[in-house]
């Protein structure tokens, strides 16, 4: 009785693994065929999972339950081929995805680089021309204001009679 019980569980474990092997396989299918983003990457792989099951099934129709095992168990490792399919597709598509924007950031802060270097530029010559023209302003204003210096340290401009001799008494004689 203790044999025909190992035996009895053996039996139902390879079953149970083989149905398990089979369920598997049509919930991995099951999602990796709801993803439409990777139906072009994963169609092989999934056609080959299918048709591994129909084999399985056509097999236990047939009492070969030996090989309805093996090929579940076929089916199941190309349903995982697609699922891993599916998942490199979708890193691929978000490395695509990441690597784009991390270009579009570096192109706008090439841009803002450029803008400011360029307002950085229109700055400085603006300093300058402000410089430039406070020195114009001073060096005119400066002139101007030396002439109003030495006309008021210099003595009154002579007069043309300076030279002549003056008359006493306020007349001729």
């Amino acid at each position: 009785m203790g044999a025909a019980a190992i035996v009895t569980t053996l039996l139902f474990g390879v079953a149970f693994a083989g149905e398990s092997d089979r369920a598997a396989a049509e919930t991995t299918l099951a999602s990796v065929e709801k993803d439409p983003t990777v139906t072009d990457v994963t169609a092989d792989a999934v056609k080959k999972s299918r048709d591994a099951l129909e084999r399985a099934r056509r097999m236990r129709a047939a009492g070969d339950e030996k090989h309805a095992k093996l090929a579940d168990a076929l089916a199941l490792e190309w349903a995982l081929v697609a699922q891993e399919l599916a998942r490199t597709a979708q890193a691929e598509r978000h490395t695509r995805d990441v690597s784009a924007a991390a270009a579009d950031a570096g192109a706008r802060a090439d841009r803002e680089r450029t803008l400011l270097e360029q307002r950085l530029a229109e700055n400085g010559r603006l300093s300058a021309e402000a410089l430039r023209l406070e020195a114009d302003a001073g060096t005119r204003g400066g002139a101007k204001d030396d002439t109003r210096a030495k006309a008021v340290d210099a003595p009154p401009p002579a007069r043309a009679d300076a030279g002549a001799p003056k008359a006493k008494d306020g007349g001729a004689k």
